[in-house]
Parts: structure tokens; C-alpha cells; sequence
């Protein structure tokens, strides 16, 4: 059976979680880490690793971009969806390119 447990002051717990598993100064920080030579976010997810690609797009999607249209836009014929314009898609598109060449 499943123990909850209550936390009092749970915005705390999770910093002090949080800031254990990162670096402690803005040097330490700014510098890329790498994990088999491909730049990491958070603990080390490796986004650029083959296989990687649904971690890759679903982190694309927790931070707001259509992925899925910039995916499909790569298909020939492709219309984006109405409310859509061809221009943001492409920008959403470069701005993955970019992401990915880092």
C-alpha cells in the first residue's frame, strides 16, 4: 500500500533537490557539459544521441515548440495547419536547427 507523506514546506525540498543535482556558481553553469561529446540539459539528458529523438521532441514540446509541424514540414506538400503561417513554422524550424547544432 502506497504511505503518503505530507511535505510542510515543499518549495524548499524541492530547491534543495533541485540545486544538488546542479552546479553551484554561474562559472560552473555557463560551461556545456557533454556526455558522449553531445551537449546535455538538466542531469544529463543527452538529446542529441541516436535514439534520443522522442526525448529530444518532447522536451521540445515542454518548452513550446510545435515540433510536430516542424517535423511534418519536412514533407513534401506540406500546408500548415489554419492560424498557421509557413513563415512560423520556418522560424520554429531554425530555431531546431540551431538547438540541434549546438
Amino acid at each position: 500500500m502506497i504511505k503518503f507523506h505530507t511535505q510542510t514546506d515543499f518549495n524548499n525540498a524541492l530547491y534543495a533537490t533541485l540545486t544538488s543535482l546542479e552546479y553551484n556558481d554561474l562559472t560552473q553553469a555557463t560551461v556545456p557539459t557533454l556526455v558522449n561529446g553531445n551537449v546535455t540539459i538538466g542531469v544529463g539528458y543527452d538529446l542529441n544521441a541516436p535514439g534520443n529523438r522522442l526525448l529530444r521532441d518532447a522536451v521540445y514540446r515542454a518548452i513550446g515548440v510545435q515540433i510536430d509541424e516542424v517535423n511534418q514540414s519536412k514533407n513534401a506538400g506540406y500546408q500548415p495547419p489554419t492560424g498557421v503561417t509557413a513563415a512560423q513554422v520556418a522560424a520554429e524550424a531554425s530555431y531546431v536547427t540551431r538547438l540541434d547544432a549546438a
